[in-house]
């Protein structure tokens, strides 16, 4: 009894403080006790958001670091807003991912800036496994299935 008590209240902590932000949605994921999964927080933050893009900016952090979308935005033809998708050492795995993601919600790539960091962009070719680099369930189940 007492084992599942502490059980119990384990659970529910995990559950009431939600430390990795995954169990709910958020309007604001950077408020975490732990450090947060950029491509989560990313993919939520596209899917939530009802503008329409047609311009993105892939890479890691670092393109989120140094490329800011409102002044991108000043210097491409674009219709629609730009989407800054970078993520914590972003992997060609991650990209292709979120370019089906942007494909299966019927989104437009007018343009793109794609960041390679040459020691993360090509090191993996698959999902990591560490909760601060694994890819957002929707855009990596697909891949479980066998379709690359």
């Amino acid at each position: 009894m007492p084992l599942i008590a502490i059980g119990s209240f384990c659970v529910g902590t995990f559950y009431y403080f939600d430390p990795f932000r995954i169990l709910k949605r958020y309007d604001i994921y950077y408020n975490s006790i732990v450090e947060y999964n950029e491509d989560f927080v990313a993919t939520e933050r596209y899917l939530k958001n009802t503008e329409k893009y047609d311009s993105f900016i892939f890479g890691s952090s670092r393109a989120g670091c140094g490329f800011n979308t409102d002044n991108w935005s000043t210097y491409v033809n674009s219709q629609g807003s730009s989407f800054n998708f970078a993520a914590s050492c972003e992997t060609i795995f991650g990209i292709h991912g979120k370019i089906r993601l942007i494909d299966e919600e019927e989104g437009k790539l007018k343009n793109v800036l794609l960041v390679i960091d040459t020691d993360a962009t090509f090191a993996e070719l698959e999902n990591s496994k560490t909760h601060i680099f694994i890819k957002h369930y929707i855009k990596s189940q697909k891949r479980v299935k066998g379709n690359i």
